[in-house]
């Protein structure tokens, strides 16, 4: 069961619902425990923030590239 709502907050925090809906859907009183143990850091995530960075600096990009902002410094 731990897994599925693992999975299930994962997959809902990656697709940007915000961290307070997560908290209520999961039903914990307190968000530290939503996020420390039914939020896992995805791929989906990792791209997502990679995209936000790159189009912040570099507003002539629309979406994710495979360049890391890193990348271009």
């Amino acid at each position: 069961m731990h897994s599925f709502r693992k999975t299930h907050g994962s997959l809902l925090a990656e697709n940007g619902v915000p961290p307070k809906y997560l908290q209520y859907r999961l039903g914990h009183k307190n968000i530290q425990v939503t996020l420390q143990y039914y939020v896992e850091k995805t791929e989906g995530m990792v791209s997502h923030g990679v995209a936000t960075l790159n189009n912040l600096f570099n507003p002539n990009t629309s979406s994710f590239t495979g360049i890391s902002f890193f990348d271009l410094q």
